[in-house]
């Protein structure tokens, strides 16, 4: 009688992956140590908030967009998570200025800004303004040396691509 045997059968239950604990995850407050690139028209408030709840780093991209995007769908993200909870966006440098990026670091108060393609600057540059509004600083770096330059600059995450990486 098989079909007693199928009703009697007992699902296994699965139990959560035990978390990975490294710096990453310490120092960035999440759960995995992942983060969703920020790229501009594919990391909207949508998925950044989906990535954020899963227990890795969100960020909402808007390279190539308007600031009028990026606070749009950063408030889609926010909106849907915790206050506190990790949260972030990633600019291109040569798109604002690193005054107009302080103002949006005030008004939007993200965890963690991730600037790509460009010189982060130093004391008045980009990543200096992300730090004066209490976020943490990514920035990508297609050589040692401007990932060098990039930890000068105050940046705590250097994400290295290219020829060096």
């Amino acid at each position: 009688s098989s079909s007693s045997s199928s009703s009697s059968a007992v699902t296994p239950q699965l139990s959560p992956p035990p978390l990975l604990t490294t710096r990453f995850t310490e120092r960035y407050g999440v759960s995995h140590p992942l983060i969703l690139a920020p790229m501009g028209g594919c990391a909207g408030g949508e998925l950044a908030s989906a990535v954020s709840l899963s227990g890795a780093l969100g960020l909402v991209g808007s390279g190539g967009e308007s600031l009028e995007y990026l606070r749009s769908e950063f408030a889609i993200a926010a909106g849907r998570l915790a206050a506190g909870s990790p949260l972030g966006f990633g600019v291109n440098v040569s798109q604002i200025s690193a005054e107009e990026l302080k103002r949006v670091v005030a008004e939007l108060r993200p965890s963690h800004v991730y600037l790509s393609f460009g010189d982060v600057g130093g004391v008045d540059g980009h990543a200096a303004a992300c730090i004066a509004g209490g976020a943490r600083v990514m920035a990508n770096a297609g050589s040692v040396a401007r990932a060098l330059e990039h930890a000068a600059n105050g940046v705590d995450c250097v994400v290295i691509q290219g020829a060096d990486a």
